[in-house]
Order: C-alpha cells, then structure tokens, then sequence
C-alpha cells in the first residue's frame, strides 16, 4: 500500500512542478484515501490548498493531520499557522504555547517565537510581542522578519530611535530590502530630517523603479523643503503607476494649493471625493479651495 501511494505522491509532484495544482490535489487525496497514515500528503495538500488561499481546506485537512498524529510536531504548527491567518490568535497561542513546552530544533523553534509574536502582536499585547521577538533573534541574529516586527511595533509606540536601531539592523542583513529602507525614510520624516528621508527612498526606487508610495513620499518630502516642482513632477509620477493612490492625489492638491493653483487642486480632491464620497477631510479641502478659488476670482475682477 505504501509502495502505490508513494507513486501517486510522485505523480502529484510532477503535477504541481507543471503548475497543475487541482491534478496534484487529486492524487494526494487519492493517497490519503488510500493510507490515511501517510503524513507527507497531509503537508502537502495543505500547502496546496494555503497557496491557493483556501484555508477553510487547509485547516480541514491539517485538522484531520494531527487527528492522526496528535504528537506530530509540523501538524500542530501548521494548524497553529492557519488559525492565525484566520485572525483566531487565542487558539494559535494555546497551540504555539503547548509547542514551546517540546523540545524543539534550532530553526524550528525560532520560527515558533516568531509566530508566538505574531499572534501578541494581533491581540494588541506589544510587551509579550517583543519578548518573543527578541527571543527569536537571541537564536537567530540574522532573523530579518524579526526585526521588521520589532521595528514597526516599535514604531507604532512612537520609540523612533528603536524603530530606526531596527531597520538599520536588516539593512546590514540585506542592503536590498525595500521595506526597511521605506520605513527608516518615514521614521527621518518623522525627525524633520528631509534629505535622510530623500535619501531612503530614492533607495527604494533604484531597487524597485514602480513603487508608487515611495513616489509619493518623495513628492511631499520635496514639498516640505520647499522644492515645488520636484514635488509635483514625483506626486504625477506616483499616480502614474496607481492612478488609485489617494494620499498622492491628496498630496498633489495640497502643492497645487501652495502654488495658489486652486482649479489644478480642486480637479484632484474631486477625484478623490468621487472615488471616496464619504471622506469628510476631502470634503473640507475641496470647500475651502473653492473659497480661495472664488475670492481670487472676485480681487481679479476688482482689479481690472
């Protein structure tokens, strides 16, 4: 029997390597069907089934994994994972928890504090969060999507200069990672430190030539420095590549305004209040351009 459901195993690999997923889940539950002890399949259906982003699949199959291997270690884990992406962070916990009880490999469990963090994180307990971080980076130093946790909850609990320390580390990790460079780009911005923000996300840019938002943070730090033209010539570009960028649209009016353009910031807010009628901030801007807008108009009137 094994012999038979190791060759539908095979076929259901040579399947997934020509991209045919629903052949590949066919064999494997013909496997499991076949030898409902078979563990690999369960792993593998339920990857299948997680990449195509159905998790009620997922979960099910994985469920009736550790049904049959209660002690399995993966099973629980990758049960624990779909629980989590399911936002259920109480039940992931309560298995992550049991599974930091066993003993565990190097890299196994150091992706398991990582998750356990991820699962605070989800439940607002940022104090428990970074512990698990932390401890995730004591057994793996090089652990970049660690850092990248710890630097935006760090972030959100406005301790800049931990943020910065942060994403600083993954960038010594990978020079080339966007996320990182995107991030330490806003925290200067935050410090009023223009050129520093400039510098971070030209970076992203040259590393990724279509990243709107970094377009976009651009054009406003342009702005800030007084750089007007720059400033609208990357606000454009960034609507270029996601017409659908609300901010950069936002942040185009606002220059327009400051150039006293104001029919050039009205045709923007009003594409962001048509796409977003319920946005009361647009709502605002658009009232107080026309204001400005009509007043202009009636001092050029008076002047002539």
């Amino acid at each position: 029997m094994r012999k038979e459901s190791e060759k539908f195993v095979n076929k259901a690999v040579m399947a997934l390597d020509r991209g045919n997923w629903l052949l590949a889940v066919q064999f494997l539950k013909k496997v499991l069907a076949a030898d409902p002890n078979h563990l690999p399949a369960y792993h593998e259906l339920a990857d299948i089934y997680l990449h195509l982003g159905h998790f009620d699949a997922a979960l099910e199959v994985i469920q009736r994994a550790v049904q049959v291997f209660p002690q399995d270690y993966q099973s629980s884990f990758i049960l624990a994972n779909i629980l989590l992406v399911q936002n259920k962070p109480d039940q992931a916990l309560g298995i992550y928890r049991r599974l930091e009880k066993l003993r565990c490999d190097e890299q196994e469990v150091t992706d398991l504090f990582f998750n356990i963090a991820l699962a605070y994180h989800a439940k607002n307990q940022m104090a428990r969060a970074l512990r698990y971080l932390r401890q995730a980076l004591d057994e793996d130093t090089a652990y970049t999507e660690a850092y990248e946790l710890m630097g935006k909850i760090l972030f959100e609990r406005k301790d800049l200069p931990g943020a910065k320390q942060a994403f600083e580390k993954i960038i010594d990790i990978d020079p080339g990672h966007l996320n990182a460079h995107h991030m330490l780009g806003i925290i200067y911005s935050k410090e009023l430190k223009w050129d520093d923000a400039i510098g971070e996300w030209k970076t992203v840019l040259n590393l990724a030539p279509e990243t709107d938002e970094a377009m976009r943070e651009l054009g406003w730090a342009f702005n800030m420095i007084g750089e007007e033209e720059e400033a609208v010539s990357f606000l454009r570009k960034a609507l270029e590549v996601n017409p659908q960028n609300i901010q950069a649209r936002i942040d185009l009016g606002a220059v327009f305004m400051g150039q006293m353009q104001f029919k050039e910031a009205i045709a923007e807010w009003e594409w962001v209040r048509q796409y977003d009628p319920n946005n009361k901030l647009i709502h605002k801007f658009l009232s107080q351009a026309r204001l400005y807008e009509k007043k202009m108009k009636q001092e050029k009137k008076g002047e002539r």
